[in-house]
């Protein structure tokens, strides 16, 4: 009798252990929660009516063949006058029409979905590129004026279509800012009005206050892979629909193998979760102290919806960057006119960060001859003086300065880097 219970205190101490352990893995190993906020908007949301102006402008214009035409040769000619005026003529009434939203609250409209087209994105740039053609055309006729209120009017439609957007509005948003400030950049030197100098500082410190972050940029982007997750899980999304192939090879069967149980799916969640946090570790940091994680994530479903993230650390420098050093450059004209001198240091012109470098945390390197005028420029994208020299493009090395070269005085990409560029 007493083996008996001896033998069934064992068992029962058994069984609790088992249980126990079975809901300690049940409890590591069940799948998360997935909660997705709903997307808000305000009031009037001046995105929306951008995205019906886009599908209009998109209508009205997508038999003219003429225009495609046009738009195509912009690329990789110049075009006639008459087909300049063409182009202008058509887009204007487009040009004039999404102005009337700029002071509405804007925030991109969108849901979190990683499937979800953006078809509008491609048509705000063809805004862009007809406002830019109009920024030429009126520093070429010496109105400077005219061609900052554009560029300005460009800035605020660029931050207004990436506020709360995900990465790809931020990109896209990027492009445009750099399409406003790009004829600006090229034109520096024969800017010497103060009104406009004065507005493209204002522009500048606008763009301070107002700039979209990554940190926000980066939470759309954890939303959106997140709900990659949630329809996995309730059958909404299927694996053809994230490699866009109906037949898996390999590495989609592997992938097939690792979300077709939930145990495989959670601790794929668990990565992307850790990933996440990470990122964020990082966006916490100043921009200059910011690296992008080394490791790859070991989970398929991970590797699929990542998102570069040493591109966007790289990309946001560089934007800040060139504002900065544009808005910098122009207080120092203004300074030289009201003085007859250049401040001896950046700190004189009283900008606050605008003066400091995101790649480094000090300030721009600012040099001054009085034969040659000024130099004022980032160490760029290798942290490397290299003397205001400017490479091909701003990933392939060189400095980054506050005036641009057209792209047909750029240096060729194997002949290194420009003579050391001088502003007055």
């Amino acid at each position: 009798m007493r083996r008996n219970k001896k033998t069934l205190w064992v068992l029962g101490t058994l069984l609790t252990v088992a249980l126990l352990a079975l809901g300690t893995i049940w409890i590591r190993l069940r799948p998360l929660p997935i909660v997705i906020p709903p997307r808000q908007y305000p009031p009037n949301n001046a995105y929306e009516a951008y995205k019906k102006l886009a599908e209009k402008m998109h209508r009205d214009l997508r038999g003219d063949q003429r225009l495609i035409t046009i738009r195509e040769s912009f690329l990789h000619k110049s075009v006639s006058k008459s087909d300049e005026a063409y182009y202008i003529q058509r887009m204007q009434p487009y040009l004039k029409a999404y102005r009337q939203f700029l002071d509405q609250p804007s925030v991109a409209v969108y849901e979190y979905d990683i499937n979800w087209l953006f078809p509008e994105l491609s048509r705000f740039r063809q805004l862009a590129w007809a406002e830019a053609l109009l920024i030429r055309k009126a520093l070429s006729r010496q109105q400077p004026r005219e061609a900052v209120e554009r560029a300005r009017t460009m800035a605020r439609f660029a931050e207004q279509i990436r506020n709360g957007g995900a990465s790809i509005h931020y990109l896209v948003g990027s492009h445009i800012l750099r399409t406003a400030y790009g004829p600006l950049q090229e034109s520096l030197n024969e800017i010497d009005d103060p009104v406009a100098l004065q507005a493209i500082v204002d522009m500048a410190l606008r763009y301070e206050r107002e700039r979209a972050t990554l940190e926000k940029t980066a939470q759309a982007d954890y939303y959106v892979g997140l709900s990659a997750f949630r329809d996995l899980r309730t059958g909404k999304l299927k694996i053809s629909d994230l490699t866009n192939n109906p037949r898996p090879d390999f590495v989609e069967q592997l992938l097939l193998m690792e979300i077709r149980t939930s145990l495989g799916l959670s601790s794929a969640r668990k990565e992307y979760e850790q990933l996440w946090e990470a990122r964020q570790a990082e966006l916490r940091k100043p921009m200059w102290a910011r690296k992008a994680p080394t490791t790859e994530p070991r989970r398929h479903l991970n590797r699929i919806i990542n998102i570069p993230f040493d591109s966007l650390l790289t990309r946001e420098r560089i934007e800040v960057a060139e504002m900065r050093l544009l808005g910098c450059a122009a207080a120092i004209k203004l300074y030289k006119q009201r003085t007859g001198q250049y401040p001896n240091s950046l700190s004189e012109l009283n900008l606050g960060d605008m003066v400091i470098d995101p790649f480094t945390g000090k300030p721009f390197i600012y040099r001054v001859d009085q034969r040659r005028g000024f130099q004022l420029y980032s160490v760029g994208v290798n942290l490397l003086d290299d003397g205001g020299r400017i490479a091909r493009d701003e990933v392939s090395g060189g400095d980054i300065t506050a005036a641009r070269l057209p792209s047909s005085q750029r240096p060729h990409p194997s002949g290194g880097l420009s003579a050391p560029l001088w502003l007055r």
